[in-house]
């Protein structure tokens, strides 16, 4: 028992993560050309935890600050751009939403509002989780509390999936 880091986990390499997130959201985090998680003139690589091989020489072992705040907006980001991309296929095309449609609730679909949770957990975390476990106890939770305060249901999925991509068994290995 404890925190990650008091049991011998180790926080993934900042290009670890990015890699991670880009490839399960199809986001890249640029501007004007320049990739925001791995540049440092332009980007956010140094304030993110990573190195510049001039000043900072050693990636972060912990998350810092500025790395979470970092992390929370290039996640917000990467899920809204995900959220957008996949509700414009059709449900047989996507590779993240492939359990929901657009316009579905807890209250229109719990089944398949479960199931999608299942899913967002096998493709963050690499494992499965029961129809009833806490895991999907609490994601409910967090989506209905979204859904009310955001009004979508892309809304929801979005923020729900940011924040499973700073969960520290994303962050953490």
């Amino acid at each position: 028992e404890g925190d990650a880091l008091s049991v011998g986990w180790k926080l993934v390499s900042l290009e670890q993560y990015a890699q991670s997130v880009t490839a399960l959201t199809g986001f890249h985090f640029t501007y004007e050309g320049y990739d925001m998680m791995s540049t440092d003139t332009y980007g956010l690589r140094t304030i993110a935890g990573g190195i510049d091989g001039l000043y900072v020489s050693k990636p972060a072992d912990k998350p810092t600050s500025t790395s979470l705040l970092v992390l929370e907006r290039f996640t917000q980001a990467a899920a809204s751009y995900l959220v957008e991309q996949e509700f414009l296929l059709p449900q047989e095309s996507r590779h993240v939403f492939t359990e929901v449609r657009l316009t579905e609730t807890f209250e229109s679909d719990p089944d398949g509002m479960v199931a999608q949770i299942q899913r967002l957990h096998l493709l963050l975390f690499g494992n499965e989780i029961g129809k009833d476990g806490p895991e999907v106890n609490a994601n409910r939770d967090l989506w209905e509390q979204l859904y009310e305060a955001e009004g979508t249901t892309r809304a929801a999925w979005a923020d729900l999936t940011s924040v499973l991509m700073r969960d520290p068994m994303f962050l953490f290995y």
